[in-house]
């Protein structure tokens, strides 16, 4: 059984404080009081068991007893770019999986055939706080602001990258005889629509294989789960 996480700011070497929002679910949600020992994570790798030593309606100081660095971090870095979807509640499932799987940066793509040009980042940043507790690690996921995809493989296009799309491509390969383990990682996932034939050829330019990973034609959701999770099964072999 997992510890139960919660995010904390280090003030000093020694002194974490709790927001308005942790301070309320610690304190009136699950009634930890005074003296009563924690375990924090910064979003920077780190774990700390720590004591409360006060509690107020917007804060909640604690003491740390114990640090332990690079808490849960996933053995490679990972980079999901993928395209922006019309339902809101898919793109914010699919953010939450990919954490909860390893997945270390996540950029929404805006593609020609993209629907929904738009998306609540601070939003999808607070689930991704809450899949990274769940997951039990302390290095906290990048979430990026939406970008074209023109814009992004401007400046995305090192280690090893793949495109995973539905045209017929005799190149495909399966994505998990392409992988090599410990190298960072970049998927492409196109929209429902899937990507056009003009940004296919224009990925392959920047360096991005094609992939294929299923026999089936799959939701752009389960197509990203799907990709995240063969490349984190890879890394920890």
């Amino acid at each position: 059984m997992g510890y139960q996480l919660f995010f904390a700011v280090q003030e000093s070497t020694d002194i974490l404080h709790l927001s308005a929002d942790e301070s309320r679910h610690a304190c009136k949600v699950l009634r930890h009081k005074q003296g009563d020992r924690l375990h924090c994570i910064d979003g920077k790798g780190n774990l700390f068991q720590a004591t409360i030593e006060s509690i107020s309606d917007r804060e909640t100081q604690l003491r740390i007893d114990n640090t332990t660095a690079g808490f849960g971090i996933p053995p490679c870095p990972l980079h999901l770019a993928v395209a922006i979807l019309r339902n809101p509640d898919r793109f914010e499932w699919l953010v939450e999986k990919a954490i909860e799987i390893g997945v270390t940066e996540i950029t929404p793509l805006i593609t020609e055939r993209t629907e929904k040009k738009r998306i609540h980042t601070e939003r999808l940043r607070k689930i991704a706080l809450a899949a990274l507790k769940q997951s039990q690690r302390a290095l906290m996921s990048v979430i990026n602001e939406p970008v074209s995809l023109k814009g992004f493989l401007k400046n995305n296009n090192s280690g090893q990258c793949f495109i995973a799309h539905c045209d017929t491509d005799a190149e495909k390969k399966p994505l998990h005889h392409c992988i090599k383990p410990g190298i960072a990682t970049t998927l492409l996932i196109g929209p429902e629509g899937d990507f056009s034939p003009a940004e296919i050829i224009l990925a392959k330019e920047k360096g991005f294989v094609p992939v294929m990973i299923s026999p089936s034609t799959l939701r752009t959701e389960t197509a990203a789960v799907v990709c995240c999770q063969i490349v984190a099964q890879v890394n920890m072999q």
